[in-house]
């Protein structure tokens, strides 16, 4: 990769360093890697012509 384009991955490489480590370090800790939030189901019923 040249130098002109260096900068461009770096940042992605990097995000995704930290994302991948953090939920290796939270399987280690055997805590989720985010916080679990229950969604609710709702149903719609569709109504036909």
């Amino acid at each position: 990769m040249t130098a002109r384009y260096d900068h461009l991955a770096s940042d992605p490489v990097r995000q995704a360093a930290d994302r991948i480590s953090g939920q290796i370090a939270a399987s280690l800790d055997r805590k989720p890697a985010a916080e679990v939030v229950p969604i609710q189901q709702n149903r719609m019923r569709i109504r036909g012509g």
